[in-house]
Parts: structure tokens; C-alpha cells; sequence
């Protein structure tokens, strides 16, 4: 059975931060996270989002689905907390940039080298049929250059894994489509470019 959906994306481990600065200044740093970072909160800004882009996705209309890409202002940060031994980092909600009332989140960054990377928000799109369902998987991916960043965001269509039996509906889809893609390889991407704010200890 054909379906349609939507879905929509955000920042994981993120939001609206205002309040004093401090900590490391941005034009000193190199990339990191850096051991003098470990407890500390990182705060990045958000100077710039890439379009969004569609890979090996259907355009049959009756499996083609819409993706809300969320909209950063000029007051929106991505921030976490890196943790001691610096191999995970969590993210953060409600923080102000003096590192005052945050919260913790589900997001939890794994660290290696200069690469963070989380599972993000994803859920059912459509059912396909009585074997298959297909979901969205959301990955995040952070770059620390230093002074600045490239947050990625890429969200995949994958089988449902309690209804997993899809290649035969998308073996389907892909007949019936007219640019011949199906769902289970369809991606959608686009990237975030930040600026490093500062480093604070939380309050």
C-alpha cells in the first residue's frame, strides 16, 4: 500500500542561547576537543545552512514524501558538554551562553579525534505493506576545525526492523518510479556551518 509522509528535522543537542561570555576565546583555539575542554560546555554558532539535497530517492508520487528542514536564526548555537576522558559529549538544552541552566538531552555524541557523531530524532515514515514499514534514521556528524565547524545532518530511509522485508516493495518502486530509485537507498542531507563562541564550565 502507497503512502506519503512528512518529517521533520532540528538540532540535536541545541537551541536558543543568550547570556554573558567567557571561557576560551575563538581566535586561540585549534581543533579540538581539547582535554582543557573536558567538563566544559562548547558553544557553537550558526553563521550558515546548506540547501537541502535528495540522493536516490523516488519521485513516483505515491512513495515520494516531503522533509520540513528547520530554519537557524542568527541567535542559534549548537552546544554539549564534553565529558571527562573526552571520549563522549552530551548534549544540551535551555543553556544560556554563561553555561547556566542547561539540561541534559537523549543526544549522546560519540568523540574521535576531531569527529562527533550522534543518532538524531527518526520514527515511522509509512507503512509499505504487511512485511514492510519504512522508518527514518537521522545521524549527525560535527567537524571541530577550531574556530570554526561543519555540523552534517543526513537523514536514510531504512526497513522498519519489525517490518524488515522490504526489497521486494522497493524492487517495485523502483519499476514504477520514472528516475528508477526506490526508497531504501534514498537520503536526505544538507550541512550546518558554525563558528566557535566559546568554552564555559556549566553553572
Amino acid at each position: 500500500m502507497a503512502g506519503s509522509g512528512t518529517a521533520s528535522g532540528g538540532m540535536g543537542g541545541s537551541g536558543m542561547a543568550g547570556g554573558g561570555m567567557g571561557g576560551q576565546p575563538a581566535g586561540s583555539r585549534l581543533p579540538g576537543p581539547h582535554p582543557s575542554e573536558w567538563g566544559q560546555i562548547t558553544f557553537w554558532r550558526w553563521i550558515a545552512t546548506s540547501e537541502l539535497t535528495w540522493a536516490d530517492c523516488s519521485n513516483d508520487p505515491s512513495w515520494k514524501f516531503s522533509y520540513e528542514q528547520p530554519v537557524f536564526g542568527e541567535d542559534a548555537f549548537l552546544f554539549y558538554r564534553v565529558e571527562p576522558g573526552g571520549a563522549t559529549a552530551t548534549g544540551l538544552s535551555g543553556c544560556t551562553l554563561s553555561g547556566a541552566k542547561c539540561e541534559d538531552t537523549s543526544v549522546l555524541w560519540t568523540i574521535k579525534g576531531h569527529t562527533l557523531t550522534a543518532p538524531g530524532a527518526g520514527g515511522k515514515l509509512f507503512n509499505g505493506d504487511a512485511a514492510c514499514a519504512f522508518i527514518l534514521t537521522t545521524t549527525y556528524t560535527t567537524t571541530d576545525n577550531g574556530t570554526a565547524a561543519l555540523w552534517q545532518v543526513r537523514i536514510d530511509v531504512d526497513p522498519d526492523p519489525a517490518k524488515p522485508d522490504c526489497a521486494a516493495l522497493d524492487s517495485s518502486i523502483k519499476a514504477s518510479s520514472p528516475n528508477g530509485h526506490g526508497l531504501l537507498d534514498c537520503h536526505v542531507s544538507y550541512d550546518v556551518f558554525l563558528s566557535f563562541e566559546h568554552t564555559v564550565p556549566p553553572k
